[in-house]
């Protein structure tokens, strides 16, 4: 009788276990999707860049790797918007949720105008930090100054697509980026052919512009939908709470008048003013700690293949090796990390909706399974990219001794894609439960390792691009172990009974 009850619980728990991992992929797959199509605009930049120089290419890769700067601050904002507002919506509490949501898209809109000033005031300098070849810089100072004026509704999009995730609306985030990248990647193509700005990039700057401010129009549009019925939400329960009781005697048994009466929720509505306002200023920091640890682990990756510029500039042939190294970055984002980051962020929100029910168990469970199917997939992806060079030749249009170093990079991508798969699905477990400290220190272990150890290799023992891609491989295989530990010794994620991360999950749990 015991064995049949056992059977039947675990087959339920089965049950449960798959229908969590096919909604899940069922949410993974609008936002790859939406990163894909921002991954190709930079495919098709590379390709017509190519067209031009491998100056040009080496150029539109160091102004990418300066532009992803921003795209990190904005990531860092959407990851704790959705930590935060998942848990509340997971939660029933759509008031707290309306005002999460409202105060990251007002953070969002500092950091755009933000990014647009110094894109447009420091070009000049970070391309001259990185190269000094001539024609790079002239290309990539022009180039990051005009594509920074397209950081605000970058930035905008990328915090509505949170927002999309946190309330398990996820389809509806690629509107904006199908729309997005068909206009960026068509303009690109007609600009470069005629008009103006004909052969050169120019091109690529003015169709990013116009595609990222038409993209944002309809993030708002499709946005306004939800934001009217949980406006609408918020209101009736508003009108509940504050009800005035509308019998009231006036004289009963106890000879209580009508003065003597006081409609108790209204006052109680009253005197919480002061205490939603303290939550408010309590839940801008809480965005602010949560986000800049995932700014300064992302921000620290992004310095760190930024520098490699520098380094492959020290080193004979450094404009092709600079041509071979943004290939490199380009056909890893597209075909690896895109998906991969898609799995992640998807989980991480499945992950702070779970905690906000109580159910931190399953959580863990299921990042057991998609670490393994994860890396397993990740592998063979990395097999089938290193044996189809095919793809760099018809994706680039490199020259034949640019390929040939990006093939030397590309040859340990079967290793280099699992290795990142555990890194990003341990990181986003331990992001959705609001404890992003973890991994911004592995993170700024692994990617100061990694500049160090290439340093020394390429430069110190003179082995090339070689030394790169061990140093590369050191430095994941670190940051994979480093997550592992600490999803495994961590212990399970705060719920709001029980405060384990401090300090910022004890703020999200005072929250």
């Amino acid at each position: 009788m015991n064995s049949k009850i056992d059977s039947g619980m675990e087959s339920r728990l089965n049950s449960e276990r798959r229908a969590l991992l096919l909604s899940i992929l069922k949410s993974a797959f609008p936002i790859f999707i939406t990163l894909e199509s921002i991954a190709m605009i930079g495919v098709v930049d590379l390709e017509i860049a190519g067209r031009i120089s491998s100056a040009a290419q080496a150029a539109v890769g160091l102004g990418d790797q300066l532009l992803y700067f921003t795209s990190t601050a904005a990531s860092g904002l959407s990851v704790a918007t959705c930590a935060i507002a998942a848990r509340y919506f997971g939660a029933g509490n759509i008031k707290r949720m309306s005002s999460t949501i409202k105060s990251s898209i007002a953070i969002a809109t500092i950091c755009g105008i933000a990014a647009i000033i110094i894109g447009w005031v420091a070009a000049d300098d970070f391309v001259r930090l990185l190269s000094s070849d001539a024609a790079v810089i002239q290309h990539g100072a022009k180039y990051i100054q005009l594509c920074s004026l397209g950081s605000l509704p970058y930035v905008l999009s990328i915090v509505i697509a949170s927002i999309f995730r946190s309330i398990e609306r996820t389809a509806e985030s690629l509107y904006s980026s199908l729309t997005t990248m068909v206009i960026a990647i068509g303009l690109s193509y007609l600009l470069f052919e005629v008009g103006p700005w004909k052969g050169s990039l120019d091109a690529l700057c003015v169709a990013w512009i116009s595609a990222a401010y038409i993209g944002l129009g309809v993030s708002l549009v499709v946005l306004a939908k939800p934001a009217k019925q949980f406006a609408k939400s918020i209101v009736e329960t508003e009108k509940r709470d504050c009800t005035v009781p509308t019998s009231i005697q006036i004289g009963n048994s106890r000879g209580q008048s009508i003065s003597s009466i006081k409609p108790r929720r209204l006052t109680n509505a009253i005197n919480s003013s002061r205490a939603d306002y303290r939550n408010a200023v309590r839940l801008i920091k809480l965005l602010f700690w949560i986000g800049a640890a995932v700014v300064l682990a992302e921000s620290s990756t992004l310095a760190t293949d930024f520098l490699v510029y520098k380094l492959l500039s020290m080193l004979d042939g450094a404009t092709n090796l600079q041509a071979a190294w943004t290939i490199f970055l380009k056909i890893e984002e597209t075909f690896a990390i895109m998906p991969i980051s898609a799995l992640s962020l998807a989980f991480a929100a499945t992950v702070a909706q779970m905690i906000g029910q109580g159910k931190e168990k399953q959580a863990r469970d299921c990042l057991k399974y998609l670490v393994v199917a994860t890396s397993i997939a990740s592998s063979v992806l990395g097999i089938v990219l290193v044996t189809a060079p095919h793809l760099m030749a018809t994706f680039t249009h490199a020259d034949r001794q640019v390929l040939n170093n990006a093939k030397q990079m590309l040859f340990l991508l079967p290793v280099f894609l699992p290795l990142l798969a555990v890194r990003f699905l341990t990181f986003s477990f331990m992001e959705g439960a609001g404890q992003t400290s973890v991994p911004m220190r592995l993170a700024l272990i692994g990617n100061v390792l990694k500049l160090v150890v290439a340093g020394l290799l390429m430069n110190a023992l003179s082995i090339g691009s070689i030394g790169l891609v061990f140093a590369i491989l050191l430095s994941r295989t670190i940051m994979a172990i480093g997550a592992v530990r600490a999803a495994i010794t961590t212990g399970k994620p705060a719920t709001t009974s029980e405060v384990k991360f401090k300090p910022v999950t004890k703020a999200l749990v005072a929250i």
